[in-house]
């Protein structure tokens, strides 16, 4: 069965990476949401895909250069739509609470931009070791190390390398034991590369797939993962 993702939730009908784009993929019946974490001046990790609050905030500036409590209740709605001015920017804690009431799978990706490279992956387990199953968790980034933590971390922790390219043989060997699967741009399938993958144990995650019929055909080629802002591809 493929898993079908929420890409930074339903985010073709609601304001990326809020509550409200989270809830209502839930009420679509995604199987999953994806989402980004960053991490402010404090070091705390914060739901947002950019490194700077100017594009869905009604703030300014680079998140590495403000505490979480200069964010506290910062407006991350109103840019996508009047309607959704009452949307804040979210905590990795309060949406973990949240996911946590509910049956979906989570995929977080960890910015490789991210200035605090060295503590991203710490200050994301550290918030992920309170949770007791984490079966239905993924850490997924295009760094390789951050990859290579999470796993020195927690052992069981589901990775998924993101890459917009093929990998070789040799590649996908070297990352056998850190990585469980590849979320690939969709550009860059081909029905040979997946069964290479499964070939050396790898699932396949494509992203972002926002067509009708390319989606449908990953589908029936039995693709695990899509990650799409338009969940109504569902049908």
């Amino acid at each position: 069965m493929t898993l079908i993702y929420a890409h930074r939730g339903a985010s073709k009908h609601a304001p990326e990476n809020t509550y409200a784009s989270f809830k209502l993929a839930q009420i679509k019946n995604a199987d999953g949401i994806e989402t980004d974490i960053q991490l402010t001046k404090d070091g705390v990790p914060v739901v947002i895909h950019d490194a700077t609050l100017d594009r869905t905030t009604t703030k300014q500036g680079a998140i590495k250069e403000v505490t979480f409590a200069e964010l506290t209740n910062l407006q991350n709605g109103q840019w996508f739509d009047p309607s959704f001015e009452k949307e804040t920017l979210m905590s990795l804690d309060e949406l973990l609470d949240w996911w946590q009431t509910t049956e979906l799978y989570l995929n977080i990706e960890l910015k490789s931009h991210s200035f605090h490279h060295k503590k991203i992956v710490k200050e994301t387990m550290r918030r992920i070791d309170q949770i007791d199953d984490v079966s239905r968790l993924t850490i997924s980034s295009f760094n390789l190390n951050y990859l290579e933590e999470v796993k020195a971390w927690n052992p069981i922790m589901v990775t998924g390398y993101l890459t917009k390219k093929r990998l070789s043989n040799r590649v996908l060997k070297r990352m056998q034991g850190v990585v469980d699967g590849i979320h690939l741009h969709y550009k860059a399938y081909t029905t040979v590369f997946y069964r290479c993958l499964q070939s050396h144990g790898f699932y396949l995650h494509l992203y972002t797939v926002n067509e009708a019929y390319l989606f449908n055909q990953y589908v029936s080629e039995n693709v695990d993962g899509i990650i799409t802002d338009d969940v109504d591809l569902m049908g």
